[in-house]
């Protein structure tokens, strides 16, 4: 199993997996309110029915639990404190119509939750339109046994620092740089498919010809792939994220000088 899938199945508690990037629901320590890449309320549903005020709601892709649920951690105790409808932030769920055997009058200890709560804070690094699969440049997991908070663990991810954070600037970068006088003449627009892998500092250690037609263009566009300087790698919990890519070299004949 590739990284990302390891650390999206460790971050997620529900195994319900999602196209949409999903509202978070929120964890409230001390005087901080936590966005939290877990629905910790999920697991209560493990062994009972989902109360059918969450199919009453509205409809949202980006929130296809039907609700957003605020946790507090008290005492090192995790609780349930309010529950909102996800289309009218404003609009609470009344509890008793979720919880069909807990007091609601008294604060809701959330015995039935064991696993891991993650909150993700600072840079956005990495957008991904799935669940809870975007990469902030901190992490802090929170573990929790039957409600009770055991310990928590911080990470720092990062991105290698690089000229082509945003790969289409390659494409400026491989044009300003070929040498016409190595390749054949053309008339129309002729491309090499490479695929790089680079190491934890961004070096490109590999080189794969994906797809070309002429093997004096393969020559010329590894030639400009050996003139990076270093590639975005992204490491997550010390794990390489992001460390291979498919890139494009064009040779366009209205680019070549007369």
């Amino acid at each position: 199993m590739r990284i990302k899938n390891l650390i999206i199945a460790l971050l997620l508690i529900s195994n319900k997996v999602f196209a949409t990037h999903q509202i978070p629901d929120y964890l409230i320590i001390g005087k901080d309110t936590l966005q939290i890449y877990s629905n910790p309320l999920e697991l209560y549903f493990k062994n009972k029915k989902r109360p059918k005020i969450f199919n009453d709601s509205c409809f949202l892709t980006s929130c296809w639990r039907g609700y957003i649920a605020y946790f507090k951690v008290q005492n090192d105790s995790l609780f349930l404190v309010d529950v909102y409808d996800c289309c009218q932030n404003d609009k609470k769920i009344e509890l008793s119509k979720i919880l069909t055997d807990r007091d609601v009058k008294k604060p809701i200890y959330a015995d039935w939750f064991t696993g891991i709560i993650m909150s993700p804070s600072g840079k956005l690094l990495n957008y991904i339109h799935m669940g809870y699969g975007s990469i902030y440049e901190k992490e802090i997991d929170y573990f929790f046994k039957k409600g009770i908070l055991k310990y928590k663990k911080k990470h720092i991810n990062r991105i290698v620092k690089s000229d082509f954070r945003d790969l289409n600037n390659l494409k400026q970068f491989f044009e300003d740089r070929v040498n016409w006088d190595s390749v054949p003449k053309i008339d129309t627009l002729t491309r090499v498919f490479i695929r790089v892998k680079a190491d934890r500092r961004g070096k490109i250690i590999q080189k794969n010809i994906l797809k070309s037609d002429n093997e004096l263009f393969n020559k010329e566009a590894l030639r400009l792939i050996e003139e990076i300087d270093t590639m975005p790698v992204l490491i997550v919990r010390e794990n390489m994220l992001i460390n291979s890519w498919t890139l494009a070299v064009s040779f366009d004949p209205r680019k070549r000088k007369k």
